[in-house]
């Protein structure tokens, strides 16, 4: 006996919610940094267009986000208490959030676009 149709938004939400701190979410192999109710009617719909993966997160990687995470807070674009993965959502909603002419120009060093097609892209799930 599978899961009724009506209860998988609310099963998938929580289990997502609960998960947040190692779950990243993908929808056509793009990271996903902030979940909306339109994403979760759109994984019940068509589930195939949608990943998940489990951020496994060492010392080395804590610290670096943590880093991203006081950055974050400094310019008031995160709350204090960000775990790790909130970090890096927040700073992918921080490229996508920069006015269109910087998402696009090329008047950039080559590793600064580097770092920029990084989050454009989103990374790739393994």
């Amino acid at each position: 006996m599978g899961v009724r149709a009506g209860l998988m938004p609310v099963y998938l939400t929580a289990f997502l919610l609960t998960n947040r701190g190692n779950l990243a979410l993908y929808k056509e192999g793009i990271f996903v940094s902030k979940l909306t109710d339109a994403d979760i009617d759109e994984y019940v719909q068509e589930p195939a267009r949608f990943s998940l993966r489990w951020i496994v997160v060492d010392d080395q990687k804590v610290a670096v986000l943590k880093g991203v995470a006081k950055l974050l807070t400094e310019l008031g674009l995160a709350q204090v208490a960000m775990d790790p993965l909130e970090a890096a959502r927040g700073l992918v909603a921080l490229v996508y959030g920069l006015p269109m002419w910087t998402q696009r120009t090329m008047h950039l060093g080559p590793k600064t676009r580097a770092v920029r097609e990084i989050f454009a892209e989103g990374e790739r799930p393994a």
